[in-house]
């Protein structure tokens, strides 16, 4: 994002520098005149002829408010969206009628749809059922790897208590 951030701030610097104009957008907003006929609003940088430019920096800026805009829903999404769990709750989930749940350290994973995709069959992450992984881990230990807690954090649904 910042990155993004940076190559629009140039950009708009560097348009500016070269047609020598001030910095400032100027934004013609859409109106109607005595005939009430609509005009088509137009956006120009002060003294430039070609509404163009203006256009693409106003879209470029605009898709960066969506972008932040993006960022800080997922944040307070993310904040807001954590349940605490007992291991009580979590143990009683442990067929795919009331849903297959697992924990990993302090985390509540519920698994109930990858059980089928488990590549070392559905009756080895059944043992897991209702209860942590790490000792199915340590036993396996191809578990130990970064895909594959990736892989899990996408089931995520709380932490345990």
């Amino acid at each position: 994002m910042l990155l993004l951030h940076r190559a629009v701030v140039l950009r708009l610097q560097q348009a500016c520098r070269l047609k020598s104009i001030p910095s400032r957008i100027c934004i013609q907003a859409c109106s109607t005149n005595d005939s009430f006929q609509p005009q088509r609003p137009s956006l120009t940088f002060s003294g430039d002829n070609s509404s163009t430019q203006g256009w693409r920096v106003m879209g470029t800026l605009l898709g960066l408010g969506a972008v932040l805009a993006y960022q800080d829903h997922r944040c307070r999404a993310a904040q807001e969206s954590t349940h605490i769990y007992t291991k009580e709750e979590v143990s009683s989930h442990t067929s795919p009628e009331t849903g297959i749940w697992v924990t990993l350290g302090s985390e509540v994973f519920d698994v109930t749809e990858f059980v089928d995709l488990h590549p070392g069959g559905p009756s080895k992450l059944m043992l897991a059922a209702g209860g942590p992984l790490e000792p199915f881990w340590a036993l396996y230990a191809v578990h130990n790897q970064s895909h594959v807690r990736e892989l899990l954090a996408q089931y995520k649904i709380g932490e345990l208590n």
